[in-house]
């Protein structure tokens, strides 16, 4: 079934089919903007819902919560100014042969086990 997936991304998606934790307790957060989405402040609510609540093929509620976190970091790091404009200039200078696709690549091939077709 989930044949063409790394072993990580299968064992997480045999938990969230086979060993399901409502959204609502395994994140809160995630549970509340569900909740926004659903009374459709944000238009058409079908597709997203779906996607999340009947399956989670891509692991949205697996990660939700660190990526909060992450985002809350980032804002703390942008507030301390002279040390963002520092660290922008260095990520910049050390981002040497850094190619997006080769990311993207990389990311497919190593968590999803996804390889590229010339076309």
């Amino acid at each position: 079934f989930f044949g063409h997936l790394t072993p990580a991304v299968e064992d997480l998606h045999y938990q969230h089919i086979y060993q399901p934790v409502p959204v609502k307790q395994k994140s809160p957060a995630l549970a509340q903007v569900l909740n926004e989405i659903s009374s459709g402040l944000f238009g058409d609510r079908g597709v997203l819902l779906n996607t999340i609540l009947q399956g989670d093929y891509y692991l949205i509620t697996q990660d939700f919560d660190s990526y909060i976190k992450v985002l809350h970091m980032v804002d703390e790091a942008y507030n301390d100014r002279t040390e963002w404009v520092k660290k922008s200039i260095r990520t910049t200078a050390k981002m040497g042969k850094f190619s997006s696709d080769c990311a993207i690549q990389d990311y497919a091939q190593e968590y999803w086990n996804i390889h590229s077709t010339k076309v």
